[in-house]
């Protein structure tokens, strides 16, 4: 996936922070955007090798939140240039994609990002490593404190005590409301694994549900009389001069619209599978919506007020703020044909005359618009899974924060994992054009939540469930079961 910006584009500068300031030289001249892989070469010189090998420090020092993280990992940047630099010392033409590669070897010990990315001619890296769930066909139930098998289907006896790790226990109630099944999250492909009963060993197969299928921008909505269902795999807004700009605005409008559309079901069942993020502030605007029971049809002013909400008053989060920060928002909202404010335009002067390096920890603004009795009071389902990403899993906390935690249920496996880091864009090298994806800010809110498992292994559901037993879990949770025969075939797509 060429995922170049997956979240918000621009982080304001809340009223409450503390500042760290850094003395740096800038490369601000050199900071382009990175458009698409078409746009990369195939080959550089040694020569242009070391500039962007240069960049790229700088990129990481100047231009990545998670900088400090990585100093904590044991990174020093004189290795890391050392190693590049001898790796393709005596050559004279370096292949992008070698260079990328390179590039990722040596980095990847040092960041745990899901949104951090090298990106080539032909090759995409990742700094994450994503946990997987890898289910088995054995269920116990709870029994007090205690878990014994209910099920003999893979040669295990019912009423037999399970005596083994108890993080592999998955609460699955489409089989029983005390029912668990037995799994196991890993970062490598297993075929089966060890499980204990009445002290005895058995290997039991596992597999792999696999996930809902990436593809270009899909929204369904539909409802029964007491349920309503929106499906939405992207938040994310293509650039100004993109051929389907329009079609993704007129999408993210109807889904704020259901908000006030669906305002008075019992149940909303919004589907994120295979979300790949974007921007939070068009759940943060249907949320509003559906809270308020508002809707003028005019969304243009209620984004921008949304974003600055989701901001100030629902985000804790440290803020880099740089010459390459700087510079690139500036890019972006040029490039989205959106006029820089006042203060970003200070700010990039600013830091062209005096660049530095500053940690802004952003303080909480208490918001009013939330702060009457919500309009909806029915529950909110969210469906997830491993491809759920970024404001496709912040959908949770947001949910959650606003509604509160008991009106809302999810369903599915866990999420991608890629809540720390926001504020995400792609820089370019100046010469091979190679792609840097990296973030600006830092999200500390997402910490303080016990349903959040860190990058590459993301947000448990409340009900964990497989695509085949999906529609019989949401079931439970809404008991329509006009919505029910509508949902049939959900198991493997979106509707």
């Amino acid at each position: 996936m060429k995922r170049r910006l997956v979240a918000l584009v621009f982080i304001g500068l809340s009223s409450s922070f503390f500042l760290q300031a850094q003395k740096i030289i800038s490369f601000n001249d050199k900071i382009e955007l990175f458009i698409d892989q078409k746009y990369v070469k195939e080959q550089i010189s040694y020569e242009q090798l070391k500039e962007d090998l240069e960049f790229t420090s700088y990129v990481l020092n100047m231009g990545y939140a998670g900088n400090d993280k990585m100093l904590d990992k044991g990174f020093d940047e004189k290795s890391f240039k050392d190693a590049v630099m001898t790796h393709f010392e005596g050559k004279e033409v370096i292949y992008t994609d070698d260079l990328i590669r390179v590039f990722n070897d040596n980095l990847k010990p040092y960041i745990k990002d899901s949104h951090f990315q090298l990106i080539g001619k032909k090759q995409i890296y990742t700094m994450i490593e994503k946990y997987t769930c890898y289910w088995t066909d054995c269920y116990v139930e709870k029994r007090g404190e205690d878990f014994y098998s209910i099920s003999n289907t893979v040669g295990i006896n019912p009423d037999l005590k399970y005596c083994d790790d108890q993080q592999n226990l998955y609460y699955y109630p489409s089989k029983g409301s005390s029912v668990y099944r037995i799994a196991k999250l890993s970062k490598e492909p297993l075929n089966s694994i060890d499980v204990s009963f009445d002290n005895k060993s058995y290997c039991l197969e596992v597999f792999n549900d696999g996930a809902i299928e990436k593809t270009n921008a899909k929204y369904k909505a539909f409802d029964s009389k007491d349920s309503a269902y929106i499906a939405l795999n992207t938040f994310f807004l293509p650039y100004l001069d993109s051929p389907d700009r329009k079609s993704k605005e007129i999408i993210f409008n109807k889904f704020i619209e259901c908000g006030y559309k669906y305002g008075n079901k019992k149940n909303l069942i919004l589907d994120m599978r295979s979300n790949e993020g974007g921007d939070a502030a068009y759940t943060a605007a249907m949320f509003y919506v559906l809270y308020s029971g508002k809707n003028n049809n005019d969304f243009s002013k209620l984004i921008p007020n949304m974003s600055s909400w989701f901001v100030d008053s629902f985000s804790l989060r440290e803020n880099l703020i740089s010459p390459v920060s700087c510079k690139t928002k500036y890019l972006l909202k040029n490039n989205r044909n959106q006029k820089p404010s006042k203060k970003e335009v200070s700010l990039l002067s600013s830091q062209i005359e005096n660049p530095e390096k500053v940690i802004e920890t952003a303080g909480y603004k208490k918001s009013k618009l939330f702060s009457k009795e919500s309009k909806f009071k029915g529950k909110i389902i969210i469906l997830t899974d491993r491809n759920s990403a970024s404001a496709g899993e912040i959908i949770i906390p947001l949910a959650k924060e606003i509604f509160g935690s008991e009106s809302v249920s999810v369903i599915g496996e866990n999420t991608s994992g890629s809540a720390m880091y926001w504020d995400v864009a792609t820089i370019c090298l100046p010469n091979s054009k190679a792609g840097i994806n990296t973030a600006f800010a830092k999200n500390k809110m997402i910490e303080k939540y016990d349903y959040w498992n860190g990058e590459g292994i993301g947000i448990y559901p409340d009900y964990w469930s497989t695509g085949q037993d999906l529609n019989e879990t949401i079931f439970l949770v809404t008991q329509d079961e006009e919505m029910k025969q509508k949902l049939k075939g959900i198991s493997s797509r979106l509707m």
